[in-house]
């Protein structure tokens, strides 16, 4: 049974992106690295404080850069509880969008408008709790499920943008005036999010690898629980030695989020250590 399990998870990840392209979703693909500690403080207490570096635009541009800690509490050996705490550093690239008319050959024409955004950073700050209980199935598989609420907070910012009006005619551009330096600020923005993750993993004593696959529905509490993205993965984990591991996985998600469909594609390369 867990064989097939396995089966269906490697099966669907390439079934669900040839899904989204046939959809008309735009397709991105980055890596991300997180690096990890974390510190038993007793047989039920854990902390840890994970640092995170993510890139898109098919690998070149940096993304997302961040900085959590988190603690952990072992209820019993079917149920543990989290909660914890990120900052994030958000890179939005830059955007050019031109807006005119078109005639019938498809070039531009009259009034031109093009406004360039550069690229800038924010930041955001995100607080979660969560629930995981979980199974032992046979003597080396183990199901769980991570319900957890996520909530984030990303304050007013501040940057620049040029627009520049121009007048097309038979192929010729003329500038005819433009605003540099214009002052833009973008909204607070809150949002609160239910992510719910079903993952099965390989969790064998006296063995290294830990080979897993994971499902998980990110849902937009605020907006009627619209599922803002579906997340894929699988990969393996694997202990070097007691203090130390590092983890291997392929990533998908598919994203909706304003009318804008995205499938990204995302290398996860994780090394941890363990006091």
């Amino acid at each position: 049974m867990v064989k097939k399990i396995l089966w269906v998870g490697a099966l669907c990840l390439p079934a669900l992106a040839a899904t989204a392209q046939d959809n008309d979703y735009e397709s991105d693909f980055g890596t991300w690295w997180e690096l990890g500690a974390k510190k038993e403080l007793t047989k039920q207490w854990s902390v840890s404080l994970e640092g995170e570096l993510r890139t898109n635009d098919m690998d070149k541009e940096v993304d997302r850069l961040g900085l959590g800690l988190g603690a952990v509490y072992k209820v019993n050996k079917y149920l543990k509880v989290g909660a914890g705490y990120t900052l994030n550093g958000l890179h939005k690239q830059e955007k050019v969008k031109t807006k005119g008319e078109y005639n019938i050959l498809g070039e531009l024409e009259g009034e031109v408008r093009i406004r360039t955004t550069p690229g800038c950073w924010s930041h955001r700050h995100r607080f979660y709790i969560d629930v995981t209980p979980g199974i032992k199935l046979g003597k080396a598989w183990h199901l769980s499920l991570r319900e957890r609420y996520q909530y984030s907070f990303t304050p007013l910012h501040h940057h620049t943008r040029d627009t520049r009006y121009y007048e097309v005619f038979d192929g010729d551009w003329d500038l005819d005036s433009e605003v540099l330096g214009e002052r833009i600020t973008d909204e607070r923005v809150h949002r609160h999010v239910l992510r719910s993750r079903i993952k099965l993993e390989y969790d064998k004593k006296k063995v290294d690898w830990k080979p897993f696959v994971s499902v998980e529905a990110q849902n937009n509490l605020t907006e009627h629980m619209h599922m803002r993205k579906l997340r894929a993965s699988a990969g393996t984990e694997y202990k070097i030695n007691r203090h130390h591991s590092a983890g291997l996985a392929y990533v998908f998600t598919l994203a909706n989020e304003g009318g804008d469909k995205e499938l990204f594609h995302a290398l996860n390369i994780s090394y941890n250590f363990k006091f």
